[in-house]
């Protein structure tokens, strides 16, 4: 088991289920939670602590609106259980100040126009939901689609997810490949650099070490874009195109159509060549 702490698994949880955070608690809700959190314990390897990270959220759960903090702030509950700030946080930045009642169609065509739209938490959830097949049909080729898009925004969560799908399918040669793109990210991240270079990591392939330069190149560029929402045609061209490693930095750089870009490679496919 992996020795990680219950609140990063429930802060993960949140990010998550924050559009869920909105509608009054109903059994498919309180089902789609269940089987979030236990698939985020199976990931993080860390399922000795599924029942600490549910209790944690069922206390928290007297917390509906962002209003609520403030009646419980003061209280001992509020001090002893790191589940109250995260979801406090979690309440304030979706601005949730009144309840709704949860109607699956209403609830899916909001969430689905809000993933398109790019907002991330909204494409966590649907990408969660088409894995699990709950209150969608189960597609798990379009979950596996969200969490490499999210991945490339540099979102940790996804990254590790899509190295689980990639098991879940057998296709170890990817979800290795993945592993190691971690690593050279953690790597770096706690060397608070933001510019992976080869010589650092030889037991890792060229390819892995310019995608988490990629990765960390859009996370930059993407720091200042607001509401938490992701350029979905820039990461589609860094994860699709077949340009050169050199010729994606260079248009990632600059104010690209990449409708545009991607058009005109379909046409003279032939031609491109890249990873």
């Amino acid at each position: 088991m992996n020795n990680i702490p219950a609140s990063a698994v429930i802060k993960e949880y949140y990010e998550i289920v924050s559009p869920l955070l909105a509608f009054k608690t109903c059994e498919k809700i309180s089902e789609t939670e269940n089987r979030i959190l236990t698939l985020l314990c199976t990931v993080n390897d860390c399922e000795d602590i599924f029942d600490e990270c549910r209790a944690m959220i069922d206390d928290a759960g007297c917390l509906q609106t962002f209003s609520d903090g403030a009646l419980l702030s003061s209280s001992d509950f509020a001090v002893q259980n790191v589940a109250f700030d995260i979801k406090m946080e979690a309440l304030s930045d979706c601005r949730i100040s009144k309840l709704k009642n949860f109607e699956e169609f209403t609830f899916m065509k909001d969430l689905q126009s809000n993933a398109n739209a790019g907002e991330k938490n909204a494409c966590m959830l649907l990408a969660f939901l088409n894995w699990t097949g709950l209150i969608v049909p189960q597609n798990a080729k379009t979950a596996q689609t969200i969490w490499a898009a999210l991945t490339m925004a540099g979102d940790w969560l996804s990254i590790k997810m899509l190295i689980y799908a990639y098991k879940q399918s057998g296709d170890i040669m990817e979800a290795e490949k993945w592993a190691h793109i971690y690593d050279i990210l953690k790597s770096e991240y706690e060397a608070f650099s933001v510019i992976a270079v080869r010589s650092d990591y030889p037991q890792y392939s060229e390819e892995e070490v310019m995608i988490a330069d990629m990765i960390m190149f859009i996370t930059q560029k993407s720091a200042s874009r607001e509401g938490g929402t992701i350029d979905r045609p820039m990461i589609h061209y860094a994860l699709h195109s077949k340009d050169d490693y050199l010729t994606k930095m260079a248009r990632l750089a600059n104010d690209t159509n990449y409708y545009i870009v991607m058009q005109t490679e379909d046409k003279f496919s032939s031609k491109k060549y890249g990873f």
